[in-house]
This record gives C-alpha cells, sequence and structure tokens, in this order.
C-alpha cells in the first residue's frame, strides 16, 4: 500500500479507487501499487514507488514526465488575452525546476511600431516605470519588470516626437494567470502625433495639419462629416496635409488622424479642435444728407433767358459789396462738402478763405 506523507502532518492513508486532490495535483480514479522504488516529487509533497493501471493522457514539467499517466499538474498555461488593433497578446508559462503554480515574477515585453527617435513612456498601473527610444526605422522594444503572476496590471505607452509633439496614452489591462514566467504585446502600432497650423480659421480658409507617424505609413487626417485629408510618413516619420475649409459650416470641429501600413492600423491620435468662423460682411454706412441751402440766400433761376448774375455776386443783388463779404465770413474756413452755400467757395478748391476774399474784392462794384 502507497504512503502519501503531506507536510501537514504524518500519517497513513488507505488509497481506494475514488477521486482525490490536494492544492498541488488531482489523481483521478487511480490503482495504486507498490510496484517498484521509483521517486518523484515537486516542491510540496512527495509519491513514493510507482503507479499502475494508467489512463490515457500525459502530464509533464521540465523534471519529469508521467505517459498515460492519471497525475495531473497544474502546468502554467495561459489563453491570450484578445487582441487590441492587431496587436498580439502573448504568456510563457514555467520553464526549468520544480513544478509550480503559484506566483512568479516575470518580465512584461512591449514591443511595436512609433516612428524614428521616438521617445517611448511605459506606465504601469499609472505609474510611468520607463522611458527607451525607438530605432532608426521607427521599431520600438521594451519591457516592465517587477510583474507577478496571478494580478492583473493596467500597463500603458505613450511617445513623442522630436517637435516634443505627444500621442495619447494608450493602456492594456492583462490578467497574468500564475505560473507565468513571461508575458507581451507584440505589434502594437502607437498613434501618429499631430498638430494644428491655425486652431481658428475664416469659412473658406486653407490651414495645414502636421505630425509624425511610422515611416512609409499613410496618414488620414478626418474632420467628420465631410472631409478626409490624405498623407504619406516620409522616412523620418514626418507628415503634412493641407485642408481646405470651403465645405465645412461655421463652427467647432474635433480632428484625428490614424496611420495605416500593410493592413495594419495605428491607434486614433489626440484630438485637435479646429473653430470656423463665417466670413464678416462690412457693415451698410449711411450716407449723409446733403447739407440744406440756406433759405436766406436764394438760387438763381434755372429757367432759359434767366439774368446772369457776375462772379462774386453771393447774394444775387447784381452787385459786389459789403452785402456779399458780409456772407462769405459767415462761412469763414468751411471745407468740402461741409460749406453750406457754394457759392461763398469763389475759386471751388473746397474751402473758404483769404483767397476768396481776394477775388470778391477783385470783382468789387461797390
Amino acid at each position: 500500500m502507497l504512503l502519501l506523507i503531506f507536510s501537514l502532518g504524518f500519517f497513513v492513508v488507505g488509497i481506494q479507487a475514488t477521486e482525490f486532490t490536494s492544492p498541488n495535483f488531482k489523481v483521478l480514479d487511480p490503482v495504486v501499487n507498490d510496484a517498484g522504488s521509483a521517486m518523484m516529487s515537486s516542491t510540496s509533497y512527495r509519491l513514493y514507488g510507482v503507479v499502475g493501471e494508467l489512463s490515457t493522457g500525459r502530464s509533464t514539467t521540465s523534471s519529469f514526465t508521467v505517459n498515460a499517466g492519471s497525475l495531473t499538474f497544474p502546468a502554467a498555461v495561459a489563453a491570450p488575452t484578445p487582441a487590441v488593433g492587431g496587436t498580439t497578446v502573448s504568456t510563457t508559462g514555467s520553464a526549468g525546476g520544480s513544478v509550480t503554480s503559484g506566483p512568479t515574477t516575470l518580465n512584461t515585453v512591449f514591443s511595436g511600431r512609433a516612428y524614428p527617435a521616438a521617445a517611448i513612456s511605459f506606465f504601469k498601473n499609472g505609474t510611468l516605470v520607463k522611458q527607451v527610444s525607438a530605432a532608426a526605422d521607427g521599431a520600438f522594444s521594451g519591457s516592465i519588470e517587477a510583474v507577478t503572476s496571478g494580478n492583473t496590471y493596467t500597463f500603458g505607452l505613450l511617445a513623442k516626437d522630436s517637435a516634443g509633439r505627444s500621442t495619447p496614452l494608450i493602456t492594456y489591462t492583462l490578467n497574468i494567470p500564475l505560473g507565468v514566467q513571461q508575458a507581451g504585446i507584440e505589434n502594437i502600432f502607437l498613434p501618429s502625433t499631430i498638430e494644428l497650423s491655425e486652431t481658428s480659421v475664416i469659412q473658406g480658409a486653407k490651414f495645414t495639419a502636421r505630425g509624425t507617424a511610422f515611416p512609409g505609413s499613410t496618414v488620414k487626417v478626418e474632420i467628420p462629416p465631410v472631409i478626409e485629408s490624405v498623407s504619406r510618413a516620409a522616412s523620418t516619420g514626418s507628415w503634412s496635409t493641407t485642408i481646405d475649409t470651403a465645405r465645412l459650416n461655421p463652427g467647432t470641429y474635433t480632428l484625428r488622424a490614424k496611420a495605416q501600413i500593410n493592413g495594419d492600423q495605428s491607434e486614433t491620435s489626440a484630438p485637435q479642435i479646429l473653430t470656423i468662423t463665417a466670413v464678416s460682411t462690412p457693415p451698410v454706412v449711411p450716407t449723409p444728407p446733403s447739407p440744406p441751402i440756406s433759405p436766406i440766400l436764394p438760387t438763381p433761376s434755372s429757367i432759359p433767358g434767366a439774368p446772369t448774375y457776375r462772379r462774386s455776386d453771393i447774394n444775387f443783388d447784381n452787385a459786389v459789396n459789403l452785402a456779399d463779404i458780409s456772407i462769405l465770413l459767415a462761412f469763414w474756413k468751411q471745407t468740402g462738402d461741409g460749406i453750406a452755400n457754394p457759392r461763398v467757395d469763389i475759386n471751388q478748391d473746397n474751402i473758404v478763405d483769404l483767397v476768396d476774399f481776394s477775388i470778391l474784392l477783385f470783382n468789387w462794384t461797390g
């Protein structure tokens, strides 16, 4: 009869053909005999002897293998988290040493596309833990250490280009199973950076959107619902596109950019706000009314055959005398269209001054 010695105490149990378990292994309906002196062990139990009448199946660790046996060891196997935007989430189970399904400390590796010389910041549960630089071709890779299996973490990445423009923080939540020694996310496609040459324009004016994206990618700038402008990132990652606002109504718009290459699409860029104002119409300035003609000064008749008055005869009395001088002095220094009686501006230079007075004296009749 097989003796099981547990670390919690020493006792002898007669094993029957029924199922029994411990926190570290499970035996399904076994038939056990004392057929030899082999020994197998894990960190928390030892099994002396061998197991006969084994059912089909296989359990393995890096230290031993039981073929066609009924002992089932909880190997650390993790189902991948669904991919995020084309990324690939991977986990690797225990390697080397004794069988274990307890907590392990591991590295979490992140890799993918950014843009040349981008400064990539790594966050763990909201805390900045590492910064790396992307390669000349825009690729990046970095790991976050001191991650313990059996826990859920929120990891974050953001990139900043050489002009100081930043992407939004892209986050991934991973539930890392017990026993995993390495986890990671591959094929990350970080979003483009973006800025606008103008944040407020008049309707119909043009402005420029520019930023940095993965080299060779196609960058689409969207202004819902009617405009989509396309550019291609250069080998340095830089891109720009000019956008005409003639089709947009006055208002406030949110612009975002996405990069695409080889069927993969990046996350969305940080939003940019654009305000479009209506074309201003100049106010209508009313025409001032013409100054009234002085009621005390008669106007020569326009009837054919009417008498003709001499120059400087301001009051039409057929004489140039003190009465005309008095009228001229009443309008002294008036200018332009403001001269109430045009006849006092004898030389028609839009001002009543000494020249007009001299002409009047020249025409003096007394």
